[in-house]
């Protein structure tokens, strides 16, 4: 065969290697091609903004759930402060009534002379069981926890008093609530409880005793070392004051529990 002959055929091979039918579809698929393309970034537009007005409308519940929760919270806290303030004034009441029934019992006791004798035996049981005032000497304890690490606790106030007691302490008060046999203090959340009355730091605990005798104890024996235990690991500091005369108010939620009757 002649060389330009062979020429011809490789020149017609490589100008025409594509089918006339692919050559005529191609150009349709090139089109579909980009319109999937479009179709497609359309609908990444589409769910990016479907994602962003849910994220959206998500934070924004919320903020309003988290100003429902706050505005709750404050509604609670008010009325817990209005029943604190409630309950005060009904203590202040229940406080002026006890004197005023005291009062009356003592004039009606000095009629007789049983009546006096009855009075003493009287006002000696309502010193021990914690419902008369005393006044006499002692000393003052305040334990302040407020740049402390750590808050006092109920077992803090628990061991400090029934050290007291031991120390020969003849009437003790937590923040001006008188204790008693029936006394009780315990921990709620983040307060305490003296008679299911809150108390907060400064916590001011008095105590009318032998003054030598509990400034020994809180000096040189168990209570002491306690104190110190408390301002060394955990920063709660602790003053303690002698007093010539220190005042402390009678229990005033004492109810009646056993009676009996006397002869005549």
């Amino acid at each position: 065969m002649p060389l330009d002959d062979v020429h011809s055929i490789l020149e017609e091979i490589t100008l025409n290697a594509m089918e006339p039918d692919y050559r005529n579809h191609r150009p349709r698929r090139v089109a579909i091609s980009t319109r999937h393309r479009i179709i497609a970034a359309t609908g990444l537009v589409v769910v990016a903004f479907l994602v962003t007005s849910t994220i959206q409308i998500g934070l924004k519940n919320r903020a309003r759930q988290a100003d429902v929760v706050q505005a709750t919270k404050v509604g609670l806290i008010d009325q817990i402060q209005r029943a604190d303030d409630r309950r005060e004034t009904l203590f202040v009441e229940v406080s002026a009534i006890s004197v005023a029934i005291d009062l009356l019992q003592r004039r009606n006791l000095q009629l007789s002379t049983q009546g006096v004798a009855l009075a003493k035996k009287i006002d000696n049981a309502l010193t021990y069981s914690g419902d008369r005032a005393v006044v006499g000497e002692g000393v003052v304890i305040r334990l302040d926890a407020k740049s402390a690490k750590n808050p006092v606790l109920d077992v803090d106030l628990q061991a400090i008093t029934n050290g007291l007691w031991g120390a020969g302490a003849e009437a003790i008060s937590i923040s001006s609530i008188r204790l008693n046999a029936l006394s009780a203090i315990r921990h709620a959340g983040d307060a305490v409880l003296v008679d299911y009355r809150p108390v907060t730091s400064p916590y001011e605990i008095a105590v009318v005793g032998d003054s030598l005798r509990i400034r020994a104890e809180l000096k040189n024996g168990e209570l002491g070392r306690l104190l110190v235990a408390l301002k060394k690991d955990y920063g709660i500091s602790a003053s303690i004051t002698p007093k010539r005369s220190v005042s402390i108010a009678g229990h005033s939620s004492t109810s009646l529990r056993y009676a009996s009757r006397v002869p005549a």
